[in-house]
């Protein structure tokens, strides 16, 4: 009986199972929704932040160039008369129709001009007044000498020239001696600038409002005009707001009307603050329209899923249970476990991959320890390389060095007169001395920098100072073969931030192989440059040329071309253009290298701008 009642209990198994799916799909489907609305959310505020950014920049934009435009105005009325009318129209006028474009873009009435006794004289659309208009009621013109040469702001308003709602503008322009000159004024057409804005954010369902320096609301999107947000609204808004220049977030979102405000932008050098959000309405009914199918879809699944189960309970569950469990142990590694054997034909099947798979996990077992084995003998064999090239530096440069001093000796008669044999001799072996030298040292750079411990000390020096010493070394060289250097340098070019003896080393290569290549009375081009920040050198002969096909070639470890005229030239290891490369790669820059066969080669290496000081 007791067996029986376990027997009997597998039901209530089964139920908890089959409620345990129904709180995984409910559970799965919570996070869905919320991951979604979250998403949908974050993308929201990336679009706030697009938005404000892009506003501001408009307004920005649109600022300096009309401020540049009233300072330019103001000097050009102080070189002429600044009381003859007729003249300060006709530049008003002449200077408001050549920049009928940028004026449509930037969205700004007609010019005044106003005396300092804050009387409105001459009008673009007007020209001279017959009855001057008092301006004394703007701000503009209460701030305009006080603060001149400076743009002030009114709030919005009917333009007293154009008649239209605008933003009023002013500035002050005074004499070097600061007498008062006359006030420059204009007005920015709030509706050019809301249908600019509009363009601007597109059917992203933003909503902005621009509140200017006298806390009012100077520009607002067709959504929160159509709510009458008043003035008050505004003044208790701007209390949470801490008014840091830049983009920010507020901590506690603003709710105005229908809209939600979230982050403000405070422009840097204007006084206004751009506070932008959404209307709460249609985001919650885009968020329905996109949550509405994943929830249909996950309850569909679920339904569907939940049903399967509770009618095949009896035949996969339990034993998919227990090939699941064998399948746990064997991603653990646990190579005694028991693959169970189920009735099911399918589950069989997977029961019989999964002895496989036992299989292939003792056999991955095998080969893992011979890889262990094959990595710490090749560990072994990489120190052995490095401590062997270690002590060649040590042990075969000490005597060379001997080698070569006394070679030098024997050929500059240090010991007394000598056999010319001796001397030619003594010559042969300094030769071969300084060629071997020379390719350990690349050897070694080679493998310092393969390992990542070639060590730099870099400091900023004259580039164009290494380039003529370097050049001094090849001169001679140069002119035996009666080759042409021509020289272009920038004057008083900026220091290169970098190692000077590794950029001496790469000159010296690049010089050498141009020299080595070329054939007589050929030309060699050198030239640097900094352009958009970076410093560019170029270093152009007339040689005989690499074949397109042999350029990765030539610029590889060792890489030794044949092709003809090469035969001739080639005395190298094959390791100074690789080497160079690498060197100006160390320093984050490019090494671009381009052939003709017969016609020459151009090497041309930039270094970022961060590299320039």
């Amino acid at each position: 009986m007791k067996n029986n009642h376990k027997k009997g209990s597998l039901s209530l198994n089964y139920f908890l199972i089959f409620s345990c799916m129904f709180c995984v799909v409910f559970v799965l489907s919570t996070i869905y929704v919320l991951s979604l609305y979250q998403s949908r959310k974050t993308l929201k505020d990336h679009a706030l932040f697009r938005s404000a950014h892009q506003i501001g920049q408009e307004l920005q934009l649109s600022f300096d160039y009309v401020n540049n435009l009233l300072v330019f105005l103001g000097e050009k009325i102080l070189e002429n008369d600044p009381h003859n009318l007729p003249q300060i129209t006709e530049l008003l006028q002449g200077r408001l129709v050549n920049n009928d474009s940028i004026r449509d873009q930037f969205s700004w009435a007609m010019f005044d001009w106003s005396t300092p006794d804050k009387q409105m004289r001459a009008s673009t659309p007007w020209g001279i007044m017959k009855k001057p208009k008092d301006i004394s009621h703007r701000y503009y013109a209460h701030m305009a000498f006080k603060e001149p040469w400076k743009m002030h702001f009114d709030k919005r308003d009917i333009g007293i020239s154009s008649g239209q709602l605008i933003i009023p503008a002013g500035m002050g322009i005074t004499h070097a001696d600061g007498t008062p000159a006359g006030i420059l004024s204009l007005g920015f057409q709030i509706s050019r600038i809301s249908q600019r804005f509009e363009q601007i954010l597109g059917t992203s369902n933003i909503s902005f409002i621009i509140i200017d320096g006298h806390h009012a609301p100077a520009i607002q999107s067709a959504d929160i005009e159509n709510n009458a947000i008043h003035d008050h609204d505004i003044q208790l808004a701007l209390h949470k707001i801490p008014q840091i220049k830049g983009y920010h977030p507020l901590s506690t979102p603003l709710i105005l009307g229908d809209t939600v405000f979230l982050s403000y932008y405070a422009m840097e050098h204007y006084p206004f603050i751009i506070l932008v959000g959404y209307n709460r309405t249609i985001f919650y009914q885009e968020l329905r329209e996109v949550l509405l199918p994943g929830i249909i879809g996950f309850a569909t699944i679920g339904g569907v899923s939940l049903l399967l189960l509770w009618l095949l309970r009896y035949q996969i569950i339990a034993p998919t249970l227990e090939l699941s469990k064998a399948a746990e142990l064997l991603s653990r590694n646990v190579e005694t476990v028991i693959i169970p054997k189920p009735r099911a034909r399918e589950l069989r099947v997977l029961a019989r991959q999964l002895v496989n798979v036992k299989r292939h996990i003792k056999k991955i077992h095998r080969v893992e320890k011979q890889l262990i084995h094959a990595k710490i003998e090749a560990e072994k064999a990489n120190y052995a390389k490095s401590k062997f090239l270690a002590n060649m530096s040590h042990e075969l440069r000490t005597p060379l060095v001997t080698i070569n001093g006394y070679s030098e000796f024997l050929t500059h008669k240090m010991y007394g007169s000598l056999d010319p044999r001796y001397v030619e001799a003594g010559g042969y072996i300094n030769t071969a001395g300084n060629h071997l030298l020379h390719l350990i040292n690349e050897i070694l750079d080679l493998s310092k920098i393969e390992a990542g411990k070639m060590e730099m000390d870099e400091q900023p020096f004259d580039f164009n100072r290494l380039l003529k010493t370097c050049c001094s070394y090849i001169k001679e060289t140069a002119r035996k073969k009666q080759i042409e250097i021509s020289t272009e340098t920038p004057d008083n070019p900026p220091a290169l931030y970098a190692d000077q003896l590794r950029i001496k080393q790469i000159l010296l290569n690049l010089l050498s192989n141009a020299v080595k290549f070329t054939p007589e009375k050929g030309h060699i081009f050198l030239k640097f440059y900094v352009r958009d920040g970076a410093l560019f050198f170029e270093i152009t002969d007339t040689g005989i040329g690499i074949a397109e096909e042999n350029i990765p070639l030539i610029l590889s470890e060792f890489g030794q071309i044949y092709q003809e005229g090469y035969e001739k030239a080639t005395e190298g290891t094959g390791l100074g253009l690789p080497i160079s490369k690498r060197l100006v790669e160390l320093h984050q820059g490019t090494f671009t290298l381009t052939s003709t066969l017969n016609v020459g080669t151009t090497i041309i290496i930039r270094f970022p701008p961060e590299r320039l000081r």
